[in-house]
């Protein structure tokens, strides 16, 4: 069954065409999820440098007698784990890191095959 599927990918262009642009959001979901952890990642450091930006409060609730402030870091921190969390989500859920191997394994095969021949032949055997 899997191979008249596949093969039904192959051959009609509207379905083709339709997996080409699920997969294009699959891997621009987890480069978006990287680059939202990369960046609250930095936040972190620059809040975690510089001394002020730790405790200061970008919002003071008082409910029934408790205080409750949320400071830079405590957000740099949630955004993190949010990040990260949908990073895995994706990961998870979409076929991209599957989709991102074969496009590297196909790209790796194309330039191996433009290798010369007196050079292929120093490569070790697993490689050539």
């Amino acid at each position: 069954m899997r191979g008249d599927y596949e093969q039904h990918l192959a051959d009609c262009p509207c379905c083709h065409s339709r997996q080409r642009f699920h997969r294009t959001i699959d891997v621009s979901l987890i480069l978006l999820s990287t680059v939202s952890t990369a960046a609250f990642l930095l936040a972190l450091a620059v809040i975690h440098h510089i001394d002020p930006l730790q405790h200061f409060a970008i919002v003071r609730l008082h409910l029934h007698d408790i205080d409750v402030v949320l400071t830079m870091q405590f957000a740099a921190v949630a955004g993190l784990f949010a990040s990260l969390l949908i990073w895995l989500l994706v990961a998870l859920v979409t076929p991209a890191p599957m989709y991102i191997r074969g496009v590297a394994l196909e790209r790796a095969r194309v330039l191996q095959g433009r290798i010369p021949e007196h050079l292929r032949e120093r490569l070790p055997r697993n490689v050539a």
